[in-house]
């Protein structure tokens, strides 16, 4: 049995071009994400707009303000009750045969 970690991709109504990627702040303001070594976040992002962005979404840049040139992909903090596709990661168990 080997168990391997997939990513899906399930359309919320098509919303937009955004995508919910599983990473959220805790009570205590700090981020977490699957094992907390990979961060992409945007230039001066997570800033808390307001004191009520939560939650991170995944984008496409449309133009080329990033050192790395549009077309890349950036993480923005946002609020938590915003519509949009989103990620789920699910552990997939596969039996092999002996």
């Amino acid at each position: 049995m080997v168990d391997k970690p997939q990513v899906f991709s399930k359309d919320g109504d098509e919303y937009n071009d955004f995508i919910w990627i599983g990473l959220k702040k805790d009570e205590k303001g700090e981020w977490h994400w699957v094992d907390g070594t990979f961060t992409k976040w945007s230039i001066g992002e997570a800033n808390n707009v307001a004191n009520a962005e939560g939650c991170a979404q995944m984008y496409t840049a449309a133009i080329s303000h990033h050192k790395t040139g549009a077309g890349s992909t950036y993480w923005n903090d946002v609020r938590c009750n915003r519509r949009m596709r989103y990620f789920i990661r699910k552990v997939m168990v596969i039996w092999e045969k002996t």
